[in-house]
This record gives structure tokens, C-alpha cells and sequence, in this order.
């Protein structure tokens, strides 16, 4: 691998367990997670005692879905993982009680009239960020880079600012949705100006923490060797 962009938590996984990269930017730090009950299902979270939710183990959402059950008090329950095309298809047999979901397709959902228990903006702390990495080998062979990469992501996202009806439009075609929805979950306001941000770190700290705690990371580390300045 030379770079890449991808969700903090295969990230800080891929790290701890050996992978040599090193932690360049992160655009995003307001990932949103939501949790949807089934139809004549939970309609509050406290209805979830006893229940069976269906997650993506070791994503953002699954952190989401951990922290808001103990900030809940519920204990009692039941986690399955499924990527959200499987959850979603179980969630309309009735198998599960609830799960999680992001972006356009929980939005979907929500107007489809599944029921809508909560969602992570709600809860700063549980919010996922993303993580742009790059190899220790491809970083020998071109030191320059980050802040390369870092130059040509400022100056697109000014461009952004610039055309941001173009650019709704065009994440619209690929969501194949509409732009006001795309605008609605990703909104460019919330698009990072620079490599770091110290709600974004604050985010990964708990997202690390979180990962080594339920042992999908297998160790702990401190996000500053990992970052590059």
C-alpha cells in the first residue's frame, strides 16, 4: 500500500497489528452513526433491553452503538455482526430488533417509516472521524508527500466552497440519490480545513481506546507516534 483514505477504526486496527503506516491527515471527524428499531419494534432506546441489534463489528458504529447502550444503562442485549445490506434485508424480516446504518441509506430507512431511535450527533463523543494513512515504504521513497497531498486536499476543498451545487449533484450521482441528501450527510462545512484537528485526535483517542478495550486491536499505542506532523 503507498496511501489511503479509509475509516479510523480498519485503520487503527491495521496499525496495532503491525502494519507500517503512518497517520497523515484526517478530513472527516463527524462520521454519523444511526440506529434504526424494526416497524412495530423498539421505538426508544430503552425498548433495546433484551433485544437483538445487528452491527458491523469493529466500526465506528459498532463503538456508536456500545457507548450509547452504557450511557443508557442497558445491559441486557444482544449484538450480531452484518455488513448493512444483510442487516438491513434482516431488519425487514423482523429477525433483528434494530441496527445500524449511515448516511443516505439510514435516511432511506427512516422515511420507508422504520423507526428512528437515535443517532451519534447527538453524542460528540461516539462520532467516527476518518483516517488518511501512507506506508513507511512509500514515505522513504517520497518524503514530500503528506504535505503534498495535504496542499492539493486544501486547495480542492476551497474549490468545493466554490461549486458546492456541482458538487452535491455529483455525489448525488454516485449515492444515486438526491442532492439535497447528499447535502444533509455530507455537508462540505464539516469537511476539515487542515491535516488535524484537536476534536478530530480527541475522537481517535476514543475510537483507539474503545478497540483495544473490546480486544479488536491487539495493542495499545499512542496516536502521537502514529501521527506524522
Amino acid at each position: 500500500m503507498g496511501c489511503g483514505s479509509l475509516g479510523d477504526t480498519p485503520a487503527i486496527i491495521a496499525y496495532a497489528s503491525g502494519a507500517k503506516t503512518r497517520l497523515i491527515s484526517q478530513s472527516s471527524t463527524n462520521s454519523i452513526g444511526y440506529l434504526i428499531g424494526k416497524k412495530k419494534g423498539p421505538i426508544s432506546i430503552k425498548d433495546l433491553q433484551g433485544k437483538t441489534i445487528a452491527i458491523q463489528k469493529g466500526s465506528f458504529m459498532h463503538r456508536y452503538v456500545v457507548g450509547l447502550l452504557q450511557e443508557e444503562g442497558i445491559t441486557d442485549y444482544k449484538l450480531v455482526h452484518m455488513l448493512i445490506p444483510d442487516a438491513t434485508a434482516a431488519l425487514a424480516r423482523g429477525d433483528i430488533d434494530a441496527t445500524t446504518n449511515l448516511g443516505v441509506p439510514a435516511l432511506k430507512l427512516i422515511a420507508q417509516g422504520y423507526p428512528y431511535l437515535d443517532d451519534a450527533s447527538k453524542h460528540p463523543s461516539l462520532l467516527g472521524t476518518s483516517a488518511t494513512v501512507v506506508s513507511k515504504d512509500y514515505l522513504a521513497k517520497f518524503p514530500d508527500f503528506p504535505a503534498i497531498w495535504n496542499a492539493a486536499r486544501e486547495k480542492a476543498l476551497a474549490d468545493l466552497k466554490q461549486h458546492p451545487d456541482e458538487y452535491y449533484a455529483f455525489l448525488a450521482t454516485l449515492g444515486n440519490t438526491t442532492s439535497e441528501l447528499a447535502k444533509k450527510v455530507n455537508p462540505i462545512n464539516e469537511i476539515k480545513d487542515t491535516a488535524f484537528s484537536e476534536d478530530g485526535l480527541k475522537r481517535l483517542e476514543g475510537t483507539k481506546n474503545f478497540l483495544v478495550k473490546e480486544k479488536l486491536a491487539r495493542r495499545d499505542f499512542n496516536i502521537k507516534d502514529w501521527q506524522l506532523k
